[in-house]
């Protein structure tokens, strides 16, 4: 109920933040709600410092969440049957890449907003593969990604790697060329789905996005 007049809220004319409240925030939030209510139902002094020590705990609560999110670094691919989604994150800096253009409203668009609103993050910076991006936490050329010590391969149909790069995750449309015999220990292939003529390395960790999820990495 709570978190349904919140999202009311957020929909209102001229509202301009994303209301996002993790566990113990909502916890604290519903004891501000009855604290301020039994304060003017009572006149309590008691009501009134358990209401201020609750708004102390959520400011705090929010404070440290802010400051552990700015050494967050993480990539996820997104589950979406017809679609290569990849999101970067480092602390409220995301990129979005895609093969398909993301469509507000439809689910794509969502589970990418969901996210943004759940980890407060700025407004991501959405590109397409075959574009080339540069600033200071991502280098896209070429459907290769460098972000933040990862290095990432978003596959076209018979794209082949060249033998001076090996890239710690792979996504795409993914063929036995792409390979070249090269060692492959402990790299990462993301699928959408098995299939029975596939023949990946088996030194190499396959992730089916269709039977796990989404994909997802800290570090």
């Amino acid at each position: 109920l709570l978190l349904s007049f919140l999202e009311f809220i957020e929909q209102l004319p001229f509202s301009v933040i994303n209301i996002s409240l993790a566990g113990p925030e909502v916890f604290f939030f519903y004891l501000i709600l009855l604290s301020f209510f039994l304060l003017i139902k009572t006149g309590n002094c008691f009501y009134f410092k358990s209401f201020l020590v609750s708004v102390l705990i959520i400011l705090c609560l929010n404070f440290a969440s802010n400051v552990s999110g700015l050494k967050r670094r993480e990539v996820i691919i997104y589950n979406c049957p017809g679609k290569i989604i990849v999101h970067l994150i480092k602390g409220d800096h995301n990129y979005i890449i895609s093969n398909k253009e993301i469509i507000p409203g439809d689910f794509s668009h969502n589970i990418i907003n969901r996210t943004v609103i759940k980890q407060r993050l700025e407004t991501p910076v959405f590109l397409k593969t075959n574009q080339n991006f540069k600033d200071g936490h991502l280098c896209f050329i070429n459907n290769w990604v460098s972000f933040e010590d990862k290095v990432i391969l978003i596959c076209e149909p018979h794209q082949c790697m060249p033998d001076n790069i090996i890239p710690d995750i792979m996504t795409g449309k993914i063929t036995q060329c792409t390979f070249q015999d090269k060692s492959l220990a402990n790299k990462i292939l993301i699928s959408s789905t098995r299939t029975s003529n596939e023949h990946f390395p088996e030194d190499m960790k396959v992730h089916y996005l269709e039977e796990s999820g989404a994909y997802k990495e800290k570090w």
